[in-house]
């Protein structure tokens, strides 16, 4: 639904649950106290300590991979585990969830000079893991709907799902200046 050649599911399963959970526990003890756990957490440490699901690489993890070689499926028990919330988000709250996250990483990643370049962002973002290319990549997708609508937005969504959405200072402060990623900026999306 967001344009990606790959879920966030199917993603997990094939880099494999169980580096996820490396990474998870690893930067856990880098970060000490300044850690912001997420609901992910939970999900990882069940897949891998309880579970021994780690993905496509032993053969189970979200999805169950058919011996005979068929047709991967959603593995059944993640609602014994994982039971549905009475509550549901829109699908259109999901899709901006999903997006919005990823998004927040990127800027992240800028802000902390891991990325030099918003090109290397975009490309790698689509490329990388398949973010949604219809958008032109992370920076590309924050310029086109404006950096002060982005910011609103994810501010918004985090006070209601939490930090983890809470963009860095940098890109705060580029969006009150009226700055863009791009140089020529990219034309906001009409009002």
């Amino acid at each position: 639904m967001l344009g990606m050649p790959v879920g966030p599911l199917a993603v997990g399963d094939e880099v494999a649950i169980d580096l996820s959970y490396k990474i998870m526990n690893q930067t856990k003890k880098d970060l000490g106290a300044d850690y912001q756990a997420s609901p992910g957490d939970v999900v990882v440490d069940t897949f891998v300590e309880k579970l021994e699901r780690f993905g496509r690489k032993n053969g189970k993890g979200m999805y169950v991979y058919p011996e005979d070689g068929g047709k991967k499926y959603l593995w059944p028990g993640i609602s014994d585990h994982f039971p549905r919330a009475a509550e549901q988000p829109t699908v259109d709250e999901v899709k901006t969830r999903l997006l919005y996250r990823q998004i927040v990483e990127c800027a992240r990643c800028f802000a902390e000079n891991v990325l030099t370049t918003p090109e290397d962002g975009d490309l790698g973002a689509i490329f990388g893991w398949g973010f949604a290319p219809w958008t032109g990549g992370p920076f590309s997708h924050m310029d086109f709907i404006g950096l002060a609508a982005f910011v609103a937005e994810a501010d918004r969504l985090a006070e209601t799902y939490g930090e983890r959405f809470r963009v860095p200072d940098q890109l705060r402060d580029m969006a009150q200046k009226g700055a863009s990623y791009y140089p020529a900026g990219i034309p906001a999306a009409a009002e």
